[in-house]
Order: C-alpha cells, then structure tokens, then sequence
C-alpha cells in the first residue's frame, strides 16, 4: 500500500510540475547600438530659433504703505521711487524693544546701498514670575474617568 502511494504521489508532482508554464518570458537582449552618435550623424535639418522681441521703457514708479495700529502696536511702512536704473527708497518698523528702525537705501548698477538708523533707547520690561492657574476638575454624571 505505501509503494502504491508513493508511486501514484510521484506521478501526480511530475505530472503537475510539467503542466505548469513558465510565467516570465526571457527579457530581450539589449540593443548593441549606440543611439545617440548615430542620431548625430544623421540630423540634417536644424530649425531657426527666433527670439521674441519686447518693447520696453525703462521703469518708473512710485509706491508707498503703512500700518499704524495703536492697538496692537504694529508701526512699519515702506516707501520707494524708480526712475530707469536708480531706486531710492525708505522702510521702518516699531522694534519689541521700542526702538524705530530705519533704513534708507538706494540701488544702482554696483547694488544696494542701504543706511540704517535707530531711534529712542531700547526699553526691557521686567519680567513678571509665572502665576500658574489652578482649575479643580469635578467628573460629571457619565464621565469615563473616576
């Protein structure tokens, strides 16, 4: 009985194993040329390039913004004036420390110049120590933490 089994149970795997198709065909071989010398020597043909024009001047304007809100003591600004290829300008911000910083810039075709000033003396407040809040935590009806 056991020869039987064995013997039927090898004929069944050799049977199974040849029916089963290789799932992966080969992968195809690499091309042996070379592509991009050839595609050199048979380009003929190269299309003009134009360039678009653009009509331009040269720039002038003028800007100028600012923001004084007492409440949340924000104070700055920015102002600036182009005229072709010299820029002058201003900006100024309200510093934490209360101090008014100022820079005045111009730039030209070496880059931008700027100066800056400071006005008032920079005043710290005294730090106050932490005061922690305490809250007594009461569990309502239902609550899942007792």
């Amino acid at each position: 009985m056991k020869a039987t089994t064995t013997i039927l149970l090898s004929v069944v795997a050799a049977t199974w194993a040849a029916a089963i198709p290789n799932p992966y065909p080969s992968p195809a071989p690499a091309p042996q040329q070379d592509f991009f010398e050839d595609s050199l020597e048979t380009a003929s043909y190269q299309a003009p390039v134009i360039q678009p024009v653009y009509e331009s001047e040269p720039a002038l304007y003028t800007f100028q913004w600012e923001v004084n809100d007492d409440y949340y003591g924000n104070y700055y600004g920015h102002q600036e004036h182009r005229d072709g290829p010299i820029t002058r300008g201003s900006y100024y911000t309200r510093l934490p420390d209360s101090r008014l910083m100022k820079v005045e810039y111009y730039v030209d075709e070496y880059g931008y110049h700027p100066t800056i000033t400071y006005e008032g003396e920079a005043q710290y407040p005294t730090p106050q120590a932490y005061q922690p809040v305490h809250h007594n935590v009461h569990p309502g009806k239902g609550d899942l933490y007792l």
